[in-house]
């Protein structure tokens, strides 16, 4: 991995998001309404018989608890300690008992013996490995992971008009507690992206920053590419969780790719 979190709660060498878990779920008041993603992902399911499903990225677990109304046989897996640290205690705090496992998602078939009707890579989680050869590495991984006529989904917030736009600063939340502003460094096809945290609670006011770089962000037709390149046929491109086509107008980028059957 190439992050190198430079902050005052910064991650350590193995996990670039200790320290910054625990405030990871804010990242979700600026995203899309979550009934909108859970009926995107539902009919996409339902499209593809989908019943044993793994986010391979889940993080805390936000998306994890949004899909457990479906009725899923769900799993979920992280790189980062911490992330499965806060993910655990949700599950427990929610009464859900869904599998949590730290894996690698270059190496999936060595944690999960078992197929996935469904693999799920969200939140720009793919670009974390820092070169194309890696995010193969990956998508490969997830491809072997999968049933014939499986299904993966990748999101990405950031998209071909971003790349091209390059806003430097984006304020993104404001309430109560915290206040939140996006800087972004661009170089090449890369970035620095730096999370900048006012907190102004009752009992704590502090500011905070986290930071994390991407040395590669695929686009629309790196992703067709590398898809192709790891065995997937059938790919099709979203620019947002109401199945509108993606274009240069899109601020998010979903890929739906399904494994062909043998």
């Amino acid at each position: 991995m190439s992050e190198q979190p430079t902050s005052k709660d910064a991650g350590t060498a193995d996990d670039l998001y200790a320290g910054f878990a625990a405030r990871y779920d804010t990242f979700f008041e600026v995203q899309e309404d979550p009934a909108a993603q859970v009926a995107f992902f539902d009919t996409i399911f339902k499209k593809h018989s989908v019943n044993r499903v793994l986010d391979c990225s889940c993080g805390t677990g936000e998306h994890l608890k949004m899909l457990s109304s479906l009725g899923l046989s769900l799993f979920g897996s992280d790189i980062s300690p911490a992330m499965l640290s806060v993910a655990g205690e949700k599950m427990e705090r929610l009464g859900l008992e869904i599998p949590l496992v730290k894996a690698d998602f270059r190496s999936l078939p060595e944690r999960f013996p078992e197929p996935f009707d469904a693999i799920l890579c969200l939140s720009t989680s793919l670009p974390h490995v820092e070169t194309e050869d890696e995010m193969i590495r990956a998508i490969k991984s997830m491809h072997a992971s999968l049933t014939d006529g499986g299904v993966l989904i990748l999101t990405q917030g950031s998209s071909d008009r971003m790349m091209i736009e390059k806003p430097r600063f984006m304020p993104v939340v404001n309430n109560r507690d915290l206040s939140r502003a996006f800087v972004i460094d661009y170089y090449g096809r890369g970035m620095t992206f730096h999370v900048l945290d006012f907190i102004h609670t009752e009992q704590q006011t502090d500011f905070l920053t986290w930071s994390a770089s991407y040395p590669f962000i695929p686009l629309k037709e790196d992703y067709r590419r590398m898809l192709g390149a790891a065995g997937f046929k059938d790919v099709h491109t979203y620019g947002g969780y109401d199945f509108s086509p993606y274009d240069e107008t899109s601020r998010f980028l979903i890929i739906v790719a399904a494994k062909g059957r043998s």
